[in-house]
C-alpha cells in the first residue's frame, strides 16, 4: 500500500517492522510512517520492545498493532503515553497510533481498540469496533 501512495516501504529499517520513507537522491530523507506489530499478548514486553523502537525512531506517524487482553489495553495506554511524554528527543508533529485487537472472552467477541497519542502524552481514544467471535 505504501508504494501505491508514493512511499518507499522498507522492511526492518532500523529494526522497525516497516517504514514508509521519502527519499531524496536515493537516501532516506524523512520517515513518514513507522510500523511495529507484535503477536505476543504481554503488554509490558510490547511496550518495552516495540514501543521503545517507535519512541527511538523519528517519524511523523508511529503505528503499533498488538493483541492484549481487553482490560490490559487501558493499562498499556496509560503507561505508554507516560513514557512518550517523558521522552527528551521528539518531534512536535509526530503522532502515535496504537491499535489493540483484544479478546473479550466473557462476551465472546474481539474488540479492536485504538488511541492516538500526541508527543506530550495526550491520549485521544478512537471508536471501538466489536466483532463477534467464539473460537477462544
Amino acid at each position: 500500500m505504501g508504494k501505491e501512495l508514493g512511499f518507499e516501504p522498507v522492511p526492518e529499517y532500523l529494526r522497525i517492522d516497516q517504514s514508509w520513507s521519502m527519499s531524496v537522491e536515493g537516501h532516506v530523507n524523512v520517515i513518514e510512517v513507522a510500523i511495529e506489530h507484535e503477536a505476543g499478548a504481554d503488554w509490558e514486553v510490547v511496550m518495552y520492545d516495540e514501543g521503545s523502537k517507535l519512541m527511538d525512531v523519528k517519524a511523523r506517524l508511529k503505528v503499533l498493532v498488538f493483541y492484549p487482553e481487553l482490560r490490559q489495553f487501558e493499562r498499556f495506554t496509560r503507561r505508554f503515553s507516560s513514557e512518550i511524554r517523558v521522552q527528551e528527543l521528539k518531534l512536535d508533529e509526530e503522532r502515535y497510533l496504537t491499535i489493540g485487537v483484544c479478546k473479550d472472552k466473557d462476551k465472546m467477541r474481539l474488540v479492536v481498540k485504538g488511541v492516538e497519542i500526541s508527543p506530550n502524552g495526550r491520549v485521544s481514544p478512537l471508536s471501538d469496533v466489536e466483532i463477534p467471535y467464539s473460537q477462544f
